[in-house]
């Protein structure tokens, strides 16, 4: 219940955030480990984001 709270508040600040901005949010997926270029770790690997997603049913 914790986490699942925790998570709801998170979304909520998301969702805040994006509307005062007057960015549209369809959905908000938490993904636990974000897939990052291993020489510096400052790049999304973005295709094995995809994949992740997709194998785990959230896209």
């Amino acid at each position: 219940l914790g986490n699942r709270k925790l998570g709801t508040e998170r979304e909520a600040e998301i969702r805040r955030v994006m509307g005062k901005n007057g960015l549209p949010v369809d959905e908000v997926i938490f993904f636990p480990d974000i897939p990052m270029d291993p020489r510096h770790r400052s790049k999304v690997e973005y295709a094995i984001l995809r994949k992740e997603l997709k194998d785990a049913g959230l896209v």
